[in-house]
C-alpha cells in the first residue's frame, strides 16, 4: 500500500473526490513528503566568507518532520477522505446536499431544514500550541502534498477544491472571513465571488449562506483557519465566527481545522466545543520539546549543516547550551544556529583563523539576539503556562533575524576592529596574545596597561576563543574607566575646579596623544570593539 496505489480502500477507489488525491501513505512515505533538507556538500566550507553566508541562510526553509508532525499528517489525510464519503458525487448524497443548499439560500436560514438528509462523517479539530513550535509550517508542507484544486468531467463537471487556508480575522470576524473566502477562491478558478457575494448589500449573515453554497458547491475537502487567537481581540465577533465554523462542520460536513497559539485554548473550549464532531478525533497541543531523545536527533541533524572552515562535533555541552537558550522551539533553534554560523565567519574573515562554535559563543549571540524573546523562553523555562498564553507573537524577532541577515549579506565585515594582517606566530596562545595585543595597541592603549590586561585574560580563561576574549578585555577596560581611580588628567581638571567632562579642555591638556587618544583616556568616547559587547 503505497502512494503508486491510492485506491486500495473500496470506499475510496469509487469515490472520484477521493481517488484523485495520494494514496494512504506509509509513515516512511509521509516523512519523505514532508522533509526539506538544504544543499550541502563538504567542499562548500572552502568556500569564501561572502558565499558562505549565503549558503547558511538556505537553513531558513529547513525541515525535518518529527513524531507528532507525521501524525498531524495522518490525522489531516484521515479526516480529509473522511469528510468526502458523505459527499460522494457517484451517488446521491452530493446532489442532495447541493439541494439543501439552495434550501438553505432560498429560506435565508443556515437552520432551514434539509430537504433530504445524509450522513455526515466530517470531523474537525484544533492544533493549539507555543508559538514558533512550527505549527503553521507543519501544516504548509502537508498542505503542499495535495493537489488544491481538481478538475472533473464525470460524473459531473465541476470544480473540487480540495483545501483553502485562511488567516483568521482580528477586527471584523465573520465578515472578514467571508471576504477572504471568496477572494481565495476567485483567485485559484478565476471566478467573481467576491463581487457577487461580498459587494454592497450583503450582510454578514447572507454572506455566511453564500459562503457554505459555494463551499458545497466546489466539493470543498477541509478549510483550515491559521491564527485563531486573533478572535480574542474581539470576543463578539469571535462567538459569532465559532458558531459559522461548527455550522460547517455539523450542517455541510466540511472538516475545519483551527490553528493557533496557547492563548486560544480558553476560547476553543468554550465555544467550538458545540461542534459534536469539533473533537472527534482530539484536540492537539504543541508545547515546546522537552530537552529529551525526540530534540536530540534534531539538533544532532540540523548540527550537520556547518559551513565554518572548521567542523565542530556536536558536545553534550554544546547540546544543553542549545537547548538552554531556545528551549525546546523550532524555530528559534534554526534561527539561532544561523546567526551563531554568520558570526563565527563574520568575526573570521578578515584573518586566518579556525571558526569553532564554542558554549560561550552560543551565549554571546542568544544574548545579543533573542532578547526579543526573552519574555517567552523565560516562560517556557519556569513553565509559566499563563504567561506563555500572553506571548503569541514571533513576527518581532523574526523581523530582527532578517534584518541581522540582511546586513551580513549586504557586507564583507561587521567586525572592523579585528585587525586584517595578524601577527604570524607558530604557538597557538602566542598567537591569541598577539592578535588581543595589536588590536588594542590598535585602539590606542598604553602598552603597560595592554599587557597587565592580556595577561589576566588570558590566565582566567586559557581555552577561550576570540569572542570570549574580546569580550573579557572589554570587561576589564569597562572596569578601568569605571573604578574610583580617576585618570591623572582628569584629577588635575578638578583640582583646577575645570568641568571635567569639558571636551575642549582634554583636547587641549599636555601630551603628545591626538585629540582622540585624549578623549578616549578621558573616557569620553567609547572604544570601538566595546559597541560589540555591551
Amino acid at each position: 500500500m503505497n502512494d503508486q496505489h491510492p485506491n486500495t480502500l473500496p470506499e475510496y477507489a469509487k469515490n472520484p473526490f477521493i481517488s484523485c488525491l495520494p494514496g494512504i501513505r506509509s509513515r516512511h512515505e509521509i516523512a519523505h513528503a514532508l522533509v526539506n533538507r538544504p544543499h550541502f556538500e563538504e567542499s562548500e566550507r572552502r568556500y569564501p566568507s561572502h558565499i558562505r553566508k549565503h549558503c547558511i541562510v538556505r537553513l531558513i526553509k529547513y525541515y525535518e518532520p518529527l513524531a507528532r508532525q507525521i501524525q498531524l499528517y495522518e490525522r489531516f489525510d484521515l479526516i480529509l477522505k473522511l469528510g468526502y464519503t458523505g459527499r460522494d458525487p457517484s451517488e446521491t448524497n452530493y446532489i442532495h446536499q447541493l439541494q439543501n443548499s439552495h434550501e438553505r439560500n432560498k429560506q435565508g436560514s443556515l437552520d432551514a431544514p434539509p430537504k433530504h438528509m445524509f450522513e455526515n462523517y466530517a470531523q474537525s479539530f484544533a492544533l493549539l500550541g507555543t508559538s514558533g513550535g512550527s505549527k503553521t509550517r507543519t501544516l504548509e508542507r502537508i498542505l503542499r502534498c495535495y493537489p488544491q484544486i481538481v478538475r472533473h468531467e464525470t460524473p459531473y463537471h465541476l470544480t473540487q477544491i480540495v483545501w483553502i487556508r485562511l488567516d483568521c480575522p482580528s477586527k471584523k470576524g465573520t465578515s472578514q472571513l467571508c471576504q477572504n473566502f471568496f477572494y481565495s477562491v476567485d483567485r485559484l478558478l478565476g471566478t467573481n465571488y467576491e463581487a457577487k457575494y461580498a459587494g454592497k448589500g450583503q450582510n454578514d449573515y447572507k454572506m455566511l449562506i453564500n459562503m457554505a453554497h459555494v463551499a458545497n458547491l466546489h466539493a470543498i475537502g477541509c478549510l483550515v483557519i491559521d491564527e485563531v487567537q486573533f478572535l480574542i481581540l474581539n470576543q463578539d465577533k469571535a462567538e459569532e465566527t465559532l458558531a459559522f465554523l461548527v455550522t460547517l462542520v455539523n450542517t455541510i460536513g466540511i472538516p475545519v481545522i483551527l490553528v493557533g497559539t496557547n492563548s486560544a485554548i480558553p476560547l476553543i473550549q468554550k465555544n467550538f466545543k458545540e461542534a459534536r464532531r469539533a473533537i472527534g478525533l482530539g484536540n492537539t497541543v504543541w508545547d515546546a520539546y522537552e530537552n529529551n531523545a525526540v530534540w536530540q536527533s534534531l539538533v544532532e541533524k540540523l548540527w550537520k549543516y556547518q559551513w565554518l572552515n572548521t567542523y565542530t562535533p556536536l558536545t553534550k555541552e554544546l547540546s544543553d547550551t542549545i537547548y538552554y537558550y531556545t528551549q525546546g522551539v523550532i524555530d528559534i533553534l534554526i534561527k539561532l544556529f544561523i546567526l551563531i554560523q554568520i558570526r563565527l565567519i563574520s568575526v573570521h574573515e578578515q584573518r586566518k583563523g579556525e571558526e569553532i562554535i564554542t558554549p560561550g559563543l552560543i551565549q554571546q549571540v542568544a544574548n545579543e539576539n533573542l532578547k526579543l524573546v526573552e519574555p517567552m523562553l523565560n516562560a517556557l523555562r519556569n513553565k509559566d503556562m499563563k504567561a506563555l498564553a500572553r506571548y503569541d507573537d514571533l513576527l518581532p524577532f523574526q523581523s530582527h533575524f532578517d534584518k541581522i541577515v540582511k546586513e551580513a549579506l549586504d557586507s564583507h565585515s561587521v567586525t572592523d576592529w579585528v585587525p586584517a594582517k595578524p601577527v604570524p606566530l607558530h604557538d597557538a596562545q602566542d598567537d591569541v596574545n598577539a592578535q588581543l595585543t595589536l588590536s588594542l595597541k590598535l585602539m590606542g592603549i598604553a602598552e603597560d596597561v595592554i599587557k597587565l590586561i592580556v595577561e589576566k585574560v588570558l590566565s582566567e580563561n586559557p581555552n577561550g576563543d576570540m569572542l570570549t576574549l574580546m569580550a573579557a578585555v572589554i570587561s576589564e577596560l569597562k572596569k578601568t574607566k569605571t573604578g574610583k581611580k580617576q585618570s591623572a588628567s582628569r584629577l588635575k581638571l578638578v583640582a583646577a575646579n575645570e568641568d571635567i567632562n569639558d571636551l575642549r579642555l582634554i583636547v587641549k591638556r599636555e601630551g603628545s596623544e591626538t585629540p582622540y587618544q585624549k578623549l578616549l583616556a578621558a573616557g569620553m568616547i567609547r572604544f570601538p570593539v566595546e559597541e560589540r559587547f555591551a
